[in-house]
């Protein structure tokens, strides 16, 4: 964890990627009094994500704060953190969630991963009791994109 040191410093970092990814990350510590250090530093970004779901699908950031006092025989460190970042996931099998935990959708010949085996490829989709809707990944995909 980076920390403030005898020497105060900062940094700034902007970043632009793919997916329509901006990123900014900041720093910034230092001696605070005699025998004490600090620091604040963290980062926010937004991202469209790997598939764009016509929402921000990536964003947030997060920050960390430090507090540092050396001692005659090595130093104690005090931070804080917070982390409010919300991320796109993109499942390479159908799944529903129930009381907070995820699923393979019922129906589906697959339960376990991997579900990109040539042999687990192929999920079932009852509709009403007596009929089902065959489709394979490679369709799940093309429906998506």
């Amino acid at each position: 964890m980076r920390t403030g040191k005898e020497k105060r410093e900062g940094s700034l970092g902007v970043t632009y990627g793919n997916e329509g990814l901006y990123r900014v990350d900041l720093f910034q510590g230092g001696k605070l009094a005699e025998g004490w250090y600090g620091s604040i530093g963290g980062f926010y970004r937004t991202s469209e994500g790997v598939r764009d779901p016509q929402y921000l699908s990536d964003i947030g950031g997060q920050l960390t704060a430090t507090l540092k006092h050396d001692l005659d025989n090595g130093s104690v460190m005090f931070w804080a953190r917070t982390l409010h970042d919300k991320n796109q996931w993109v499942a390479d099998f159908p799944y529903v969630v129930f009381g907070g935990s995820n699923h393979v959708y019922p129906g589906s010949i697959s339960s376990t991963p991997p579900t990109t085996a040539s042999n687990c490829r192929i999920f079932w989709y009852p509709i009403q009791p007596a009929i089902a809707l065959r489709t394979t990944i490679s369709a799940l995909v093309v429906a998506l994109t």
